[in-house]
Formats: C-alpha cells, structure tokens, sequence
C-alpha cells in the first residue's frame, strides 16, 4: 500500500503536530499497524525515506514513531535560537514519548539519532528497553569526520561560512545535489556504496531544507557528548558501523561498542553513513535477530520471576 506523503514508502504513514516543550511545531510520524511502539530517533536532515526499509520491514510488529527534527523539514525553527543543541531535540522526544504515554520501548537511532537515544538513556533509563545504534558518532561530530580530529577547526570554519552566505550557498546546494549525477559524484567520493535506488528520493527532499539553519543545528550537534555515560548503559545494545563510513567512521562505533557493557557491534562490510539504505538486507537480518533474541530473554526473566 502506498501513501501520497511518502509514496516510495510501502506501508501507511499518519502525520501530526505537536508544539513541543519551548512552542516549537515538531512533525511526529506513525507508520505501521503493530501492537507494540517503537521510537526512530532521527538524524539531522535524515527524512522518512531514510527509514524506508526498516518501517517496511516492521510495519505488522511494531508501531513506529518518528519526527522531523526541529528545524528541519516540516518541523519549526524555534523563537529562540538557541534552542537548537541535542539537548533541545532530547526535549522534542521527551515530549512525543509523554503525549503516547508510552513505558518501556525500544529506541531505533541513526547518525544525529545514535546520540539522541544515549542522551534520552542517559535521562530516563528506566524508559528504554533496548537500543539499536546504526551508523553515528557518540560525541563532537566533525572531529570524527574521516577519522581525522584535526579536520574539525576546517569545517566549522566551513559551515559558518556557509551558514553567513545563504544568498550563495543555498541555490548552489540545491542545484548540485537535483544534479541526476549527484549520486554518482558521492559514490566516486567513497560517500556512498553504489547508487542505491531510493537515494534520490532521500536527496530530493533534502533539498527542501534550509541550510543556513542545518549547518547551525550541524555546529551545535558538535558540541555534544555521550562519552561520560556509556558504561552506564544497562540495555541490550546494537551497534552498527560502515567499513567505508567517512562521516563516522568505523573507529567510533568500534569504540561505542566497547564503551557500551554487553553492546554486539556489527560491521557492515562496504557500508557508508547510508548503509540502512545500502544493505537493508543485511541490517534487517541483524536487527531481527537481535530483537529476538531479546524477546526471548524478556520472556524466560518473567517466568523465572513468576515461579519465585
């Protein structure tokens, strides 16, 4: 089944706005007909094509939530312009997970949303039943970026300078990445594995952002910092890391997985910061598994706390 918001999505989508804990309009998004609720955490400038294969995949399991991040999309910007950092889209979940009245659900986060599911953990752990990290860093994004810390000062450098230039910027963006070569272009620059078929739909509603504001919301992401918490974690973890991800490279989810008590790291062989939409296949597989595997635990401590 189609929807004519998402059409290259298979499965219904229902769309709605909440004003979140500042007065800021946050776009929340239901997909799938499952008893049970699942939260997608986003990633900056991540939409629902994104997610495509994952809400497919489990649309007759699980109810899935999702947003458009705070100043991105269909979502607004805030009054006040500081309340763009992580904190402020942990602020945003808090708010959709209050309105669902929802306890004990499993978080789903990719690239910006690997951090936004440890800093909603590191606030509420008695919420979070499991965690799925696909593909993102722990900590100070642009440092991580190429695996080369010393890149950082070259792109915030970059991004405040395209952030002050929008007049240029803008356009300039938007015509390269509506280019029917763009996908090509990030796949000769190791940003991407093959052409996968939904990335243009991916890239086309890319285009609908502001950039000036995403390379704010980018900037301030960078500020952020999950490093002090992870060995509190008590979940079951999943982590998943590209081999070929320049935008967070393998090293960090190798260190994440460490970091994290008992967290399974799986490497995705070839993978970029796009695997989800790379090897859906393969990722499906895994995240399966592990939930399965979960359930399954779920089940024998209730019944050996039942016979206590």
């Amino acid at each position: 089944m189609q929807n004519t918001l998402y059409p290259a999505v298979h499965t219904p989508i229902d769309t709605f706005q909440i004003t979140s804990f500042d007065g800021t309009r946050i776009t929340v998004y239901y997909a799938g007909r499952g008893k049970k609720t699942m939260i997608l955490a986003p990633g900056l400038g991540s939409n629902l094509y994104c997610w495509k294969y994952i809400i497919e995949h489990f649309a007759d399991e699980w109810r899935m939530i999702t947003w458009d991040p705070r100043g991105t999309y269909d979502s607004g910007w805030p009054q006040n312009p500081d309340r763009t950092m992580l904190e402020d889209h942990v602020g945003d979940m808090e708010v959709i997970v209050k309105l669902e009245k929802l306890k004990s659900f499993p978080v789903m986060g990719w690239s910006m949303g690997v951090q936004l599911s440890l800093e909603y953990y590191h606030r509420h752990p008695n919420d979070v039943e499991s965690l799925v990290l696909i593909n993102g860093a722990f900590e100070h994004v642009l440092s991580s970026v190429l695996g080369l810390p010393a890149i950082e000062p070259l792109l915030k450098g970059a991004l405040k300078i395209g952030r002050s230039s929008k007049r240029v910027v803008q356009p300039a963006l938007k015509a390269l990445m509506r280019h029917p070569l763009f996908p090509d272009l990030l796949s000769s620059l190791g940003l991407l594995s093959g052409t996968p078929e939904i990335f243009d739909d991916i890239v086309q509603k890319f285009t609908e952002n502001d950039y000036s504001q995403f390379f704010t919301l980018l900037l301030n992401l960078h500020e952020h910092s999950a490093r002090p918490y992870l060995s509190s974690i008590k979940v079951p973890t999943l982590v998943t890391a590209g081999t070929k991800d320049l935008l967070t490279p393998v090293s960090s989810g190798k260190y994440l997985a460490s970091a994290i008590p008992g967290a399974k790291l799986m490497l995705i062989p070839g993978g970029t910061h796009y695997s989800m939409v790379e090897y859906p296949e393969l990722i499906l597989k895994e995240i399966s598994h592990f939930y399965a595997v979960h359930n399954q635990t779920r089940v024998m401590r209730s019944r050996s706390k039942a016979g206590e």
